[in-house]
């Protein structure tokens, strides 16, 4: 018998696979209409972690030198500050190759980790840094989504190195290194969180149950089930839409950013004010004084310091669609900025990690991403 052409055999498995996510996709919709979903998931998920984590997963955090103040006299010994790292659009599970984007990018989950653990440690020595000057007192951490690539489009079920299941559990896991990497810090953690887009579990991006049909969600419950019992951590898994965080005197609005386009960012200040300095929103919320001070978004790949707006980045930059889109270049890059009682913005950091290609383990992060692909790799 004559074998198959290749471009056929490929045509099949492309109908076969499309034909499977339709009837999931289905299956999900009655799920999540049901409401039972994904409470079941979370409390097996919770389940799963207590009995598991503490005996199949390690990890030990690097702890830096604390860098002694050389002087008191360069600023108020009074003066404090609040150290926010944003994270967020990570993508794990995405596959980038070098050669589809003209080799300006290489990405895929074990890369993702290499540059998951340069953030993190780009950020204890910028941190570190500045507590050889003032007192650094907390750490705030917003995660803004998409964490996961997801399966939102065919061609991402198709070359996605992970199913969605297991990028969200590798998710969790770099998510939880991460923070007892900042941990190591000595300082307060507090935690806040928001769903993306690419993880949803639904065809279109849903305006009801939005937080509990997303993949996002199921990682931030098993992080903070991994974190049960750190009291150096405080976190918050929300499941509203839009959050408002208070920093000192000022207030912070966090979303993942979907549907705010580039460019437009004002837009989306001035329609988030309408909503807060609407009679009802004060009343049921106990707020006075101004809307708001700052947003902060992802989602648009584009990290930016505006006057009222911050953007984060992503881990993956560059990619397959910014190429077909003919967009300007972008770097892979977490923010991070500083805060004081007197100053809503003290200094800024955009921690570019778009020049690691590598999907070599050398650090832990990427030990443990390298074991978890030999057993759950496509």
């Amino acid at each position: 018998m004559k074998p198959l052409d290749p471009e056929i055999k490929l045509a099949r498995k492309i109908e076969r696979l499309s034909k499977e996510n339709s009837e999931l996709r289905a299956a999900n919709r009655k799920l999540a209409a049901s409401g039972a979903m994904f409470d079941d998931v979370v409390d097996e998920l919770k389940s799963a972690v207590a009995s598991d984590v503490k005996s199949s997963f390690r990890f030990s955090p690097t702890v830096l030198p604390q860098h002694k103040p050389k002087t008191k006299a360069l600023i108020d010994p009074a003066h404090a500050e609040t150290a926010i790292l944003v994270l967020g659009d990570w993508h794990i599970g995405e596959v980038i190759l070098a050669a589809d984007v003209n080799k300006m990018n290489a990405f895929n989950s074990a890369v993702a980790s290499n540059r998951v653990h340069e953030v993190i440690e780009s950020a204890k020595k910028i941190i570190r840094l500045h507590q050889s000057m003032y007192n650094i007192e907390a750490l705030w951490v917003p995660i803004l989504g998409d964490m996961i690539s997801g399966s939102i489009h065919s061609e991402l079920s198709l070359s996605n190195d992970l199913s969605d299941p297991a990028a969200t559990v590798l998710a969790a896991r770099l998510m939880y290194m991460a923070i007892a990497e900042l941990c190591t810090l000595g300082i307060p953690i507090r935690i806040d969180t928001a769903v993306g887009n690419h993880p949803r579990m639904t065809e279109q991006m849903p305006t009801k149950r939005q937080t509990q049909t997303n993949l996002d969600w199921l990682a931030f419950e098993f992080l903070s089930a991994m974190l049960e019992g750190n009291s150096q951590v405080d976190m918050n898994v929300s499941t509203g839409q839009i959050s408002v965080v208070p920093v000192y005197d000022w207030r912070f609005v966090i979303e993942h950013g979907y549907g705010i386009k580039h460019g437009r960012e004002e837009n989306a200040e001035d329609r988030l004010r309408a909503i807060f300095d609407s009679a009802e929103y004060r009343e049921h919320n106990n707020h006075s004084g101004t809307s708001f001070d700052t947003l902060i978004i992802g989602d648009q790949h584009r990290p930016k310091l505006l006057q009222s707006t911050i953007v984060n980045g992503s881990l993956p930059g560059w990619s397959d669609l910014a190429t077909a889109w003919r967009l300007r270049p972008s770097a892979a890059c977490q923010q991070l900025v500083g805060c004081s009682k007197s100053h809503l913005r003290t200094w800024a950091y955009s921690i570019d990690v778009g020049h690691i290609r590598s999907d070599k383990p050398t650090n832990q992060f990427s030990q443990y991403t390298v074991e978890f692909l030999k057993k759950h790799k496509r």
